[in-house]
């Protein structure tokens, strides 16, 4: 509640040579006239309301009505410009500080586009006009809270991948093998962004989480393939026969676990109804991941696989060579 008290004069403005009192005391009278002054509390309802006194908005609206403002001082009650100068001059209704500079925040509403795009037509119009000498842009809001979230789950789909290689290593008891089998990652990534361009989903955190979650579920099938591999090996099998033995033996388990896990994550994709917007980007990066990643799995792994196998097999035959010897070659 704001009781406006008739008066001569109101506006705030510049005070300077105080005479008969100091300044902040000027001030203070000033404050009150403009501002207004809590002088009581009215209790309606079991709520209270402040109610504050000021002059009427006529008697403070310019500069010249102000300087007649009336000032108590020990020589009785005198005009505003009789203990100070009155000048009217413009400037910010509130001052706002960041890191003990002086800062002007501009915000707005995004509706119908993504932040990327949004903010990258912002910083085109930013970046086209020349600012003052001292003057600097920095984006916040939503734009940097986006920024700190990618930070974070980039952060974690990397221990991700550590910790995935390091379980796995540990297992197999072996560094080349859980190696290879971290390759069916990158095939993932390929089938997340394309199942987001495809649907016309934007990459967002949501979608970032799954990608997160395809680094131990894509790992899979590539342990399922290769491990049978490894145990045809170990009982003398030739590398290309074991792959071949291990691709037959082991594609029904890995279809059967891409299909189930893919068709449980339709209706989660695709759903309507409250909340689906959020789920959704999770589901169609988990879908993409898993299917490109199940046909790196059968066929790329293994065609790396005979790659790096035969290229550490020259690199042993190499060094099992005694020095000076003569390699043998094939006879014409």
């Amino acid at each position: 509640m704001v009781l406006n008290t008739p008066a001569t004069i109101p506006q705030i403005a510049a005070c300077s040579r105080p005479i008969h009192r100091n300044a902040s005391q000027v001030a203070t009278s000033v404050k009150t006239y403009i501002g207004g002054t809590t002088a009581a509390l009215f209790r309606s309802g079991g709520e209270d309301i402040d109610v504050v006194v000021r002059l009427r908005e006529a008697d403070r609206a310019t500069p010249d009505r102000l300087a007649d403002v009336p000032i108590s001082t020990p020589r009785g009650i005198v005009p505003l410009r009789q203990v100070a100068s009155v000048a009217g001059t413009p400037g910010p209704t509130q001052i706002q500080r960041r890191n003990r500079e002086r800062i002007i925040t501009l915000t707005g509403n995004i509706s119908n586009r993504d932040v990327g795009a949004a903010l990258s037509d912002v910083r085109t119009a930013v970046l086209a006009e020349r600012l003052p000498r001292g003057f600097s842009v920095a984006f916040s809001g939503e734009f940097e809270d986006q920024r700190e979230s990618f930070a974070q789950i980039t952060s974690g789909f990397l221990m991700s991948l550590v910790l995935v290689y390091m379980v796995m290593a540990a297992q197999f008891e072996r560094l080349f093998e859980p190696l290879l089998i971290m390759a069916a990652v990158p095939f993932a990534l390929v089938g997340v962004v394309a199942a987001l361009l495809f649907t016309g989903t934007t990459l967002n955190i949501q979608s970032g989480l799954g990608a997160i979650v395809l680094v131990g579920v894509a790992v899979n099938n590539a342990i399922v393939l290769l491990s049978y591999t490894l145990q045809l090996r170990d009982d003398g099998t030739p590398l290309l026969e074991a792959l071949a033995r291990a691709g037959q033996r082991r594609l029904r388990p890995i279809l059967m676990t891409t299909f189930t896990t893919t068709f449980a994550l339709i209706p989660l994709a695709f759903g309507r109804g409250p909340g689906s917007e959020l789920q959704a980007p999770l589901a169609l990066a988990l879908i993409g991941g898993l299917i490109t990643s199940s046909v790196g799995s059968l066929i790329m792994i293994p065609a790396f696989y005979v790659v790096m196998d035969r290229a550490a097999g020259r690199v042993r035959g190499r060094r099992e060579v005694p020095a000076g010897a003569v390699e043998p070659t094939e006879g014409k």
